[in-house]
């Protein structure tokens, strides 16, 4: 329901469009009319963040949708609708979603919001208040090496796509400001590449954390790397004056960035995302202890399943047991942090986990924890046409062990080299992945199963 009123749709309605021509024009009769329709339907309405169509996230979706639409030249601007969308930007002025222990995404979203009316108003006073909150935000949500501290791949390009916006509304404008968001802008387009995977012409990236509902992968892959893929995207970048880094030389920082890591040779990637750098209490993060995704020439070969939506019945696939990680006694890794209250998590959770990640010579990831109930030592190597995950496990008492697998391809090509001659119990499962927000695809996942405290156990994925 978020989506209706958010006017996203509209967005990817022109977005369908190659070109300029009789049915792009009918497009966009039908959106000012749609526009007009819902504030005329919800004029009378309260302006009250309690109902849906009056949350701070929409309203700030709603105007930057429309304002972009008019500057981009796609509508005409309708007087009565911005008139409205005036009054919610002044509701939205005083309710952002700023919060003084949580980084929150929405707020950084309704300040874009804030910002690019008032360009398009020209209110000289709310654009310097916007665009001085906007570095503030990007000052602490953004690392050195341009990553957002939010724990998502996907969301790293939604936040992008934010900036891009930010930007574009500031054509001719100069500044301190404008150009530390400028900065910023071009370490985020470099952390894009370091996600980007390429099997031929079709684009794909990592899926780790959760998928946001605004825009599928493959419209925001496109929308950076396929510019001229629709009309859409050739006016909004025609629009966009700055010039963006357009290589994929990674900077030393991106290489070098303790919560990102990746490893690669002329066949295989792997990715990991380390949880102690950010931990779990902002958004969009996963359980991602001991977990790794890969692809095979561009392919994704072993996978994070993702997360259908936001309904709490679908908590459960942030949880490590779900990942390509461990469970003990049929529980997931470090899942109790995703249960507790913010406080204890950023108290705690650094200092108990003991947990720490390692590459070495873009050959070796090390994973590695210490604490007071068990110790785990992964290592996943890439050689030639292998991936080798080697697992070492350490306990005062045995215990159910399990290690697991989400595979995107049909795999055959694997063994298992069980150095210690314990005995497993190898399972199979059916299960699904979400590679869009509500988008089901059947996957296969291997499941080994063992009872042990002391456990070594090799599984070598061949390539060819």
């Amino acid at each position: 329901m978020s989506q209706l009123h958010r006017w996203s749709w509209a967005i990817k309605l022109v977005s369908e469009s190659k070109k300029y021509n009789y049915q792009f024009i009918n497009k966009k009769i039908f959106l000012q009319n749609s526009f007009l329709s819902w504030i005329s339907k919800n004029f009378l309405k309260n302006i009250d963040k309690n109902d849906v169509l009056f949350h701070p996230y929409n309203i700030s979706e709603r105007i930057c949708n429309y304002i972009i639409l008019v500057k981009l030249k796609i509508i005409k601007p309708n007087l009565f609708v911005l008139s409205r969308l005036e009054d919610e930007c002044f509701y939205l002025l005083k309710n952002i979603e700023y919060f003084k222990f949580k980084k929150s995404n929405h707020a950084l979203n309704n300040l874009r919001a804030l910002y690019i009316f008032s360009i398009y108003s020209k209110n000289k006073q709310l654009e310097n208040y916007s665009i001085s909150f906007i570095c503030h935000l990007m000052n602490d949500y953004v690392d050195d090496s341009g990553f957002y501290k939010f724990c998502s791949s996907n969301y790293q390009f939604i936040f992008t796509k934010w900036l891009s916006d930010v930007l574009m509304f500031s054509n001719g404008k100069k500044g301190q400001k404008i150009n530390f968001l400028k900065n910023i802008y071009k370490k985020n387009i470099s952390t894009l590449y370091f996600f980007l995977q390429r099997n031929n012409y079709k684009l794909s990236i990592p899926l780790i954390g959760n998928i946001s509902p605004d825009f599928k992968n493959e419209w925001l892959i496109n929308f950076f790397f396929k510019q001229n893929s629709n009309y859409f995207f050739k006016k909004y970048w025609n629009n966009f004056r700055f010039k963006r880094i357009t290589n994929n030389n990674h900077s030393i920082s991106i290489m070098k960035n303790k919560e990102w890591l990746k490893i690669n040779n002329s066949k295989i990637t792997v990715y990991v995302r380390n949880p102690i750098i950010n931990g779990f209490d902002f958004n969009h993060s996963h359980n991602d202890f001991f977990n790794f995704v890969t692809f095979l020439n561009g392919k994704q070969y072993i996978i994070d399943r993702g997360r259908k939506n936001y309904l709490k019945k679908y908590n459960s696939l942030k949880l490590s047991k779900t990942h390509n990680s461990f469970t003990i006694n049929n529980q997931g890794i470090f899942d109790q942090y995703l249960k507790e209250n913010i406080y204890y998590k950023l108290k705690n959770l650094k200092t108990e986990v003991n947990y720490k990640i390692k590459k070495i010579n873009n050959k070796y990831i090390l994973m590695h924890s210490i604490n007071k109930n068990f110790s785990i030592l992964r290592k996943i190597e890439l050689e030639k046409n292998y991936l080798i995950v080697e697992d070492k496990f350490n306990s005062k008492q045995k215990v159910k062990l399990e290690i697991k697998f989400n595979l995107g391809l049909n795999l055959k090509n694997y063994k298992i080299n069980n150095i210690t001659d314990e005995k497993y119990l190898k399972k199979i499962f059916k299960l699904k992945k979400y590679t869009d927000y509500g988008k089901e695809e059947k996957i296969n996942a291997i499941n080994y199963s063992f009872f042990t405290n002391n456990l070594k156990f090799k599984t070598i994925f061949k390539v060819s």
